[in-house]
């Protein structure tokens, strides 16, 4: 673009430069304003101007009782579809809508000399087409005139709309992220619309549905920002063709990062809320949320947007990172519950292997007991006979196997917390040692850290060998059977009157209810 000569008065020299609004001004028709041509303007006038256009950041200057509007390049984005006609036109015209809040302070600014300084302050112009929800950091400021008096005013501002909201919605994805753990999927769903009822501004409402387990119907679990309506909020959606859905959810392809906008919400269902701002939502939009294991749906997000909010990238992004959040407290919660069953089934299986082993090792220790002692009696007389050396092997394999027996009978006594125990001063964390030890091939296999920590103890202590052993190795060897990643740790240490063992795993954990 040639900018037009500027004419040859050293008065004018504070018309050179600025980019494309020192162009716009120096080819404005100044003489048909209540200005008159620049030659004729105050030097206060002049001198504004020429720092407002040599500034990098965004300016504008008022002038006269009329507020008469310059403004350098960096203040175009501000003015969005005001620019260029806003140029020399008078400053309550150009900004009418939001004058209810600036009109009185530039009053006060121009006739009684005032300054004024706002931060992140919200303000709702119409520069795109409609209300927007905008903020900005801005000064206003008198301009002396030449003679006496204020002649005009001297604005510099920022807009911080992006950083605003980019705060408010890192705040809720945080709470989102943090949301407390649940075996459930239902309680996911019901915890995120508690956390998300709070981001009215982002999110006016908001409905979750879970899908059913053959994927043909859709039940509502979760809702915020409106009121229990079955036109908007249905709480069943079903899948069958051709049936008319309140919700399109069934036509929304099951792929990552999909965001299918709704823009006919006023011709689908009758007036919606109108919150937090004046004008109702007009449009929303369907996210499926996914999960990891398969891509499949486990359910939707419809996300109602707000109407003074444009739908840009950011926007987007955000509505993705909510449904990524939930989606992500979803497979936790599917995990977990898996988790749970199978620590069920595990007790189940503890609780009948305890039965068993308790019931058959009565049965056993019966007849071996019976068998022994005529046996015994037999070997007494005939020890030396070759019948005595058989019978000496059958009697000493008979002992083995009622040794066994004992011991299935001990551990069944301990699952029933009736063994009785016979104490002896023994060097505990050897002892201790040298059982966790023999888990350590198994353990490390298993891609586990193995840590044992068994300080040498100030004093012998007095325990059940027997017991002890059982004990120890009962510990390790259910703390290896629940853990699947992670560490486990046995260490024995020593307290003013005790020696405390501890066994820590990162697995599973024990139910809350199991822990008795």
């Amino acid at each position: 673009m040639v900018e037009p000569n500027i004419p040859p008065h050293n008065e004018l020299h504070f018309l050179q430069g600025g980019g494309q609004m020192g162009a716009l001004i120096r080819s404005y028709d100044w003489t048909a304003s209540p200005l008159g041509a620049p030659i004729t303007w105050p030097n206060s006038l002049k001198t504004s101007i020429g720092i407002m256009l040599g500034s990098p950041y965004p300016m504008f200057v008022w002038w006269g009782k009329e507020m008469i509007m310059f403004h350098n390049d960096a203040y175009v984005p501000v003015l969005g579809k005001r620019h260029p006609e806003a140029l020399g036109k008078s400053g309550p015209v150009i900004w009418a809508d939001v004058w209810e809040f600036i009109g009185p302070l530039m009053n006060d600014v121009l006739y009684n000399g005032k300054a004024y300084y706002f931060e992140k302050q919200l303000l709702i112009p119409e520069r795109k087409g409609f209300k927007e929800e905008t903020y900005f950091t801005f000064s206003y400021s008198p301009i002396p005139a030449d003679d006496s008096g204020i002649g005009g005013i001297f604005c510099v501002c920022s807009e911080d709309t992006s950083q605003v909201l980019h705060a408010r919605r890192f705040a809720t994805l945080t709470k989102l992220s943090q949301m407390v753990a649940t075996d459930r999927t239902n309680e996911v769903f019901e915890n995120a619309a508690a956390i998300l009822e709070a981001s009215t501004n982002d999110l006016p409402f908001g409905l979750f549905y879970a899908l059913s387990v053959e994927g043909r119907t859709a039940e509502l679990a979760g809702i915020f920002g409106l009121p229990q309506d079955e036109q908007i909020a249905p709480l069943t959606i079903s899948a069958k063709p051709g049936e008319d859905t309140a919700w399109p959810i069934f036509d929304v392809k099951s792929e990552e990062n999909t965001l299918v906008i709704v823009d006919d919400l006023q011709k689908r269902f009758p007036p919606l809320p109108a919150h937090p701002w004046d004008e109702p939502v007009r449009r929303a939009a369907i996210i499926p949320l996914l999960k990891p294991a398969d891509n499949q749906p486990a359910g939707y997000f419809i996300a109602g947007l707000s109407p003074r909010l444009e739908l840009d990238q950011e926007y987007k992004a955000f509505l993705l990172l909510v449904a990524g959040q939930v989606t992500t407290a979803l497979a936790n919660a599917i995990t977990r519950h898996q988790e749970a069953e199978r620590i069920k089934k595990l007790v189940a299986l503890d609780k009948a292997k305890t039965d068993f082993f308790s019931n058959v090792s009565h049965e056993f220790r019966t007849p071996l007991t019976l068998i022994l002692g005529p046996i015994r009696e037999i070997l007494s007389s005939q020890k030396d006979s070759a019948v005595g050396k058989e019978l000496k092997t059958v009697y000493e394999n008979i002992l083995r196997l009622l040794k066994l027996v004992n011991t299935l009978l001990d551990f069944s006594r301990i699952e029933a917390k009736s063994m009785e125990a016979s104490y002896e001063p023994v060097d505990l964390s050897l002892l201790t040692r040298g059982l966790a030890s023999q888990f350590s091939s198994a353990i490390e296999k298993a891609g586990l850290t193995y840590i044992i920590d068994c300080r040498p103890l100030s004093e012998p202590v007095y325990v059940d060998v027997s017991l002890w052993e059982k004990i120890v190795l009962n510990l390790i060897s259910n703390a290896f059977k629940f853990t699947f990643e992670g560490k486990i740790t046995v260490a024995l240490t020593e307290t003013a009157k005790h020696a405390v063992l501890t066994v820590q795993d990162s697995g599973v954990g024990i139910p809350e209810k199991e822990l008795p």
